[in-house]
């Protein structure tokens, strides 16, 4: 029995013995297979104003669905749905304050005092 013991102890204190160990050794001496990278597709040309106006028109006086549109014209049918939701030309964010009294307020305010004489002065 003092062999068995001895046995065990040996089996435990060898770390090559480790199930970890051997997994590591048989993942090691396995050939490598090498995934290929996921490849993305290049990215497609922006519609001009033209092509985002004529898909436009083609979805609101035709009423094709936008994958007919997408197969119609060449397009991809993200571009397609791009051009749907947004306007065909950018719009021109403003910066700044935005006014505190608007323009037909200004107009009103500014009609009154030419109005009166008192205020005309100043």
């Amino acid at each position: 029995t003092t062999m068995q013991l001895q046995a065990l102890l040996n089996a435990t204190n060898n770390i090559h013995n480790s199930p970890c160990v051997d997994r590591f050794y048989r993942l090691q001496t396995r050939p490598s297979i090498k995934q290929p990278l996921l490849q993305r597709s290049p990215r497609s040309a922006e519609l001009s104003r033209d092509e985002k106006l004529q898909i436009q028109t083609l979805r609101t006086h035709t009423g094709m669905s936008k994958k007919a549109i997408a197969r119609k014209l060449g397009k991809t049918y993200m571009q397609v749905r791009h051009a749907l939701r947004t306007p065909v030309t950018p719009q021109k964010v403003r910066s700044g304050r935005k006014p505190l009294i608007s323009t037909p307020l200004k107009e009103a305010i500014r009609q009154l005092l030419l109005s009166d004489e008192l205020y005309r002065r100043l």
